[in-house]
């Protein structure tokens, strides 16, 4: 019966380790260049092309390495909103146009704020990444964006 319990807690264990690999490489990943100031910035970003995937966005997180970040696609060029709730950290906000050039930077948004910020253009991307990076790294409106 011993034996029984011991194989039952591995299998148990084994299953929550899948879960949680399956849930760290679910996530779809891609490269995205950022044409500034004479350089080409490259960010690994995580994909937010669904409703529910645009909709949780960043929110949770308790940080987000130097070089990532997320790229919302909306199936549609439209005016968005976007907005700091529930994420818990500082964000600079990239919208990019149907033909990804940068059309608006809000820089350092504040964490859990209700703050909606618009794109004031008709937008198809919208790309997170820590705040204070557009300003390191001299990204400014009307750089070219580079991603598949």
């Amino acid at each position: 019966m011993l034996h029984l319990k011991k194989y039952f807690l591995f299998l148990l264990l084994s299953l929550n380790v899948v879960s949680i690999t399956y849930k760290v490489y679910s996530k779809k990943l891609q490269e995205i260049d950022i044409f500034a100031n004479g350089n080409q910035i490259n960010f690994i970003v995580e994909v937010a092309d669904t409703a529910k995937e645009r909709e949780n966005g960043l929110m949770f997180r308790d940080s987000l390495a130097q070089k990532e970040g997320m790229l919302f696609i909306f199936p549609v060029k439209k005016n968005i909103g976007i907005w700091m709730k529930n994420t818990y950290i500082p964000l600079d906000i990239i919208f990019i146009s149907e033909k990804k050039i940068i059309q608006k930077i809000v820089s350092s948004a504040t964490p859990m704020d209700d703050t909606v910020y618009f794109s004031d253009h008709l937008t198809k991307y919208v790309l997170e990444i820590n705040a204070g990076l557009t300003k390191k790294l001299q990204i400014k409106k009307g750089n070219k964006v580079n991603f598949e």
